[in-house]
């Protein structure tokens, strides 16, 4: 079993992602999965990634080698942890010069959990965009995609990169990119 994250669009399944650092309560249950995946959806190139995954700056940056535009985090972080993951999408955003975009649970869960919301949008600057409240709700934000080019001008994080990440690489007829984890 594992825990996945899917993009659907209006064709089906456009990616499937399965969690690679799996959480305390998670072991046990789901194996790791094994690569970082990314597709093209809406004019760019977009990753998934979820939960703690955001906790480690390799997963972001798989997902940037393999060209992501925007990075998308499905969450379920609890109290007491939504300021790290508030921290962690806006790092994970500027470090690899794209958009960032996470979706967290809000409310009560099973054991007592409560669960931290502060869903976001940061632009490839590191800047918040749009930060939810710890209650549910829906927010649209328009992303200025110059500033991807804008963000990758002076600084080019990618291509300055000495250290890279081991695994191959695979790309896909439909589109999609792999990174195999060695």
């Amino acid at each position: 079993y594992y825990n996945t994250t899917l993009l659907i669009t209006r064709y089906g399944i456009a990616l499937r992602y399965r969690k690679t650092h799996l959480w305390a309560s998670d072991r046990g249950v789901f194996s790791p999965g094994d690569r970082f995946a990314t597709c093209e959806w809406n004019g760019l190139r977009v990753g998934l990634l979820i939960c703690y995954d955001i906790e480690f700056p390799e997963t972001a940056r798989a997902v940037a080698l393999l060209g992501a535009d925007l990075i998308i985090v499905t969450n379920g972080n609890m109290d007491p942890y939504g300021p790290t993951h508030h921290t962690a999408i806006m790092a994970r955003a500027q470090e690899n010069q794209a958009f960032a975009l996470m979706v967290n649970r809000v409310g009560e869960g099973d054991g007592g959990l409560r669960f931290a919301g502060g869903s976001a949008v940061v632009d490839p600057f590191g800047t918040l965009l749009h930060e939810a409240g710890r209650e549910e709700c829906q927010f649209s934000v328009e992303l200025d995609l110059a500033q991807l080019t804008a963000a990758r001008s002076d600084y080019r994080y990618l291509t300055d990169l000495r250290l890279h990440l081991p695994g191959e690489v695979i790309e896909h007829a439909d589109g999609r990119r792999e990174l195999l984890i060695a």
